[in-house]
C-alpha cells in the first residue's frame, strides 16, 4: 500500500510490505486521546484499556515477537492455544484485588508459602489475620485448616488420620503435648482393646473383646 496521511501528514508509512505507525496522538471518534506513539521506533501508549481478541481466533494470536515490540520481554510460547505453555523468564508481580488461576495441577517450588504476606512487611497482628487459611473445596462441604484468632490455635474442621495404621506418633518424648482434653479414651493395640468412659461420679473402662465393664475404686484426697 502507499503511505496513509491524514490533513496532508503522513501517518502511516509502508516498505517491503510492513506498515509502521508514525509518531504523534491518535484520538478517538470523542475527541479523547486513545493512543499514543512517541516515535517511529519508540513505544507506545494506551489512554484506555486495551482488549486482546481471544487467541483461538483465527488470526488473532499474540505472538511474542508482538509483545517483545512493546517492550514486554522474556515471555515464550509454543503456541497460541489454550493447552499451549507459555514462559516468563525472571520475576513476576501481579497487583490486583483477584488473581484466578485456571489449571488442573499448581506446582510451586518453593518450600514455604507466605499468607496474609505485605509487600511493605507491615503484616496484620494475629486478630487481622483470623480466618485465614487453607479452603478445599467440596459441594458436599468445605474442608477448612483455619487460624481462629479466639482460640488462638488452628483449626480444623475434619477429622485428623495418620496415613498408616501404628505407624506415626503425636507428640514425642522431648516434645509432649501439655494437655490432652478429650470424651472417651480408646485404646486398642495388638494384645488388648480398651475404652475409658468418664462417668459423673466414676471413671469406668470396658473390654471391647469380651464387652465386660470394670469400674476404677477411686479414693478421695483428703
Amino acid at each position: 500500500m502507499a503511505n496513509l496521511k491524514l490533513n496532508n501528514v503522513v501517518v502511516v508509512t509502508e516498505s517491503a510490505g510492513a506498515a509502521t505507525v508514525q509518531s504523534g496522538i491518535f484520538k478517538a471518534k470523542d475527541g479523547t486521546a486513545a493512543f499514543t506513539v512517541a516515535d517511529s521506533t519508540g513505544a507506545t501508549t494506551f489512554s484506555g484499556a486495551v482488549t486482546v481478541p481471544t487467541a483461538t481466533a483465527a488470526g488473532h494470536a499474540v505472538t511474542k515477537a508482538q509483545l517483545d515490540a512493546q517492550g514486554i520481554d522474556g515471555i515464550t510460547s509454543t503456541g497460541s492455544s489454550a493447552s499451549d505453555t507459555v514462559t516468563i523468564a525472571g520475576h513476576l508481580t501481579v497487583n490486583g484485588t483477584t488473581s484466578t488461576i485456571n489449571s488442573t495441577t499448581l506446582q510451586v517450588d518453593d518450600k514455604n508459602i507466605d499468607l496474609a504476606h505485605s509487600p511493605s512487611g507491615s503484616e496484620g497482628n494475629d486478630a487481622a489475620v483470623d480466618g485465614g487459611g487453607i479452603t478445599l473445596k467440596s459441594s458436599d462441604s468445605d474442608k477448612e485448616i483455619k487460624w481462629v484468632n479466639a482460640d488462638d490455635a488452628w483449626t480444623f474442621n475434619q477429622h485428623l488420620y495418620p496415613s498408616a495404621d501404628n505407624a506415626s506418633n503425636l507428640g514425642s518424648a522431648s516434645k509432649r503435648w501439655a494437655n490432652i482434653y478429650t470424651t472417651d479414651l480408646h485404646l486398642n493395640n495388638d494384645r488388648g482393646d480398651w475404652t475409658i468412659i468418664e462417668e459423673e461420679e466414676y471413671l469406668s473402662i470396658r473390654n471391647n473383646k469380651n464387652g465386660k465393664m470394670y469400674k476404677f475404686v477411686l479414693e478421695e484426697v483428703e
